[in-house]
């Protein structure tokens, strides 16, 4: 199985304070340096993209090969479109891999499993729990969804709530390097006046962990950004798959 190694902390009872008042926590050198770098060039190397967008309650996704073949003119009307639906209802758009779906649709050829496997594993779910203070159960397991975010793409405010799955907290591991905080794409959080309580801009070997529910979005990518947002995002599940 693909391993990645998590760096030793000294600062877990501080970072544990910061979830008990605010419900979220960024910590910085999440993983050991080595296994940083290599979880970035597997993702840069092996995820299979996809363009995924929402019209109301449908979601829906394009390959790079569709993308490419429907061309400019197409590619520019559709995401028009996704910006007038933005105005006034939830909306994103961006480009995944959703890797743990694939896996229970029993696809073969997820690329990205030994990263679904290893978070996993045990130590990251532990981790995670221990972070938060939330006790998953015995069923306690992550769903794994990669991202990238590039000009223009954004995922507007929404809780994380979902029906069909007992998500009890969010995770993002950001693997953007270099990235500038006028580039956007931060994680932002919002208060019950609608405010930007608080935000964590993208970095490089960078967790985000939050509690669920908490209104947040992804905030649009600017056209000038000189790179792309690139993370691993899912949640801390208690229920059974």
């Amino acid at each position: 199985m693909t391993t990645y190694d998590i760096a030793q902390r000294d600062d877990m009872d501080q970072l544990c304070a910061r979830v008990t008042k605010a419900g979220r926590v960024q910590a910085r050198r999440f993983l050991q340096a080595e296994s940083a770098d290599r979880l970035a060039d597997d993702l840069n190397a092996r995820a299979d993209w996809r363009l995924t967008y929402n019209a109301d309650e449908n979601a829906f996704e394009a390959t790079q090969e569709e993308v490419a073949a429907a061309g400019p003119a197409q590619m520019d009307a559709l995401v028009r479109s996704v910006y007038e639906r933005g105005r006034e209802n939830f909306q994103y758009l961006f480009e995944h891999d959703p890797v743990s779906e694939r896996l229970r649709r029993g696809e073969s050829d997820v690329a990205l499993k030994g990263v679904h496997d290893w978070l996993n594993s045990g130590p990251f779910v532990a981790f995670l729990q221990d972070m938060t203070g939330v006790d998953a159960g015995p069923d306690a397991h992550v769903d794994v969804y990669v991202t990238r975010y590039g000009p223009g793409h954004f995922l507007s405010r929404h809780d994380d709530s979902y029906a069909r799955a007992d998500r009890r907290a969010a995770f993002v591991i950001n693997l953007s390097r270099d990235w500038r905080a006028d580039w956007g794409g931060q994680l932002a959080f919002f208060d019950e006046n609608g405010d930007i309580e608080n935000a964590f801009t993208p970095g490089f070997n960078v967790l985000n962990v939050f509690v669920i529910p908490a209104d947040h979005s992804v905030l649009p990518v600017a056209p000038f950004a000189g790179g792309r947002r690139l993370s691993i995002s899912g949640w801390l599940r208690a229920d059974k798959v």
